[in-house]
């Protein structure tokens, strides 16, 4: 990374301390006191990349109108594999709603300036 002109030595810490805990789950606390925990995904000369997880009340606000799903049985794994059985009883496109996993990390940009500390919190 390039010292630009004004750039703080606080700056270029944040940003070396960002690229050592690459890919490792972090806790981050910004200016305000706020404090962000997520897994670092990318870093820049501006920004800080983070996969925030999201909890399951979100999961379940995001889509009020989502499908469920039924448990695994031999007979909706057949139904999918092979397409499943139109109404008419042939078979053709299923009829089954496929499967989307929910989603469970949200992406958060943060400027590397309203970074305080960046700690790397242990994955379990």
């Amino acid at each position: 990374m390039r010292k630009r002109k004004g750039q703080s030595s606080t700056y270029s810490h944040m940003y070396s301390l960002c690229n050592k805990h690459m890919n490792q789950y972090i806790l981050a606390q910004l200016a305000d006191g706020e404090h962000v925990d997520g897994v670092i995904t990318g870093v820049d000369g501006d920004y800080l990349y983070l996969a925030i997880p999201t909890s399951v009340e979100q999961h379940n606000t995001s889509e009020p109108n989502a499908p469920t799903y039924p448990a695994y049985s031999s007979t909706t794994s057949s139904l999918r594999q092979f397409g499943g059985m139109s109404k008419s009883g042939r078979f053709g496109p299923s009829t089954i709603q496929s499967y989307q996993p929910p989603q469970r990390f949200q992406r958060l940009i943060l400027p590397l300036s309203v970074l305080v500390t960046v700690n790397a919190l242990p994955w379990y």
